[in-house]
């Protein structure tokens, strides 16, 4: 099992962005000044969850290749799949955040890590619930939902994320 102390010391935590709805928040140097409308979870300590062992479905909406491993998005039922494809006993991770719209940029609402420690070659989940794109009011008083996903190996690091928008 990856400790957390060393998973939370290879992921950087990236700030909020101005940025058009439909697109991916930008550097926490885009817009260090911003209020929100309500205090975001994501002051708190990120989320650290266990995978648990599954059957992958046939196809994800995304997925990142990252150093020894893979992680995945899966829409219908929140769920961030992670493999580990290379047996060096430190396991693999995901590194998310979820990102809510306020009307005018997005604002960094929770983050956290979804841990496989399990054996090399076998998929894991975590069963997450995020707001969806569509929820009206979302905390910060509109609606749209999105996720930054990176691939990570806890000595390594971690892969560029990708950025998808929580619509399923």
């Amino acid at each position: 099992m990856v400790g957390v102390a060393l998973i939370s010391a290879v992921v950087a935590t990236v700030g909020p962005a101005a940025s058009a709805n439909s697109a991916a928040p930008a550097s926490s140097a885009a817009k260090a000044s911003s209020v929100a409308l309500v205090q975001p979870q994501a002051s708190k300590a990120p989320e650290h969850s266990e995978a648990v062992a599954g059957s992958p479905p046939s196809s994800f909406d995304s997925c990142v290749n990252g150093p020894n491993g893979r992680s995945c998005f899966q829409k219908y039922g929140d769920k961030i799949w992670v493999l580990d494809t290379y047996a060096n006993g430190r396991g693999h991770f995901a590194s998310w955040s979820n990102w809510l719209w306020d009307g005018n940029s997005w604002e960094l609402y929770r983050e956290g890590f979804c841990n496989n420690g399990l054996t090399a070659g076998v998929w894991g989940y975590c069963d997450k619930e995020f707001y969806e794109d569509s929820t009206n009011p979302n905390p910060y008083g509109n609606k749209g939902s999105g996720l930054r996903i990176s691939s990570c190996d806890a000595l390594i690091g971690c892969s560029d994320y990708f950025w998808i928008r929580n619509n399923g």
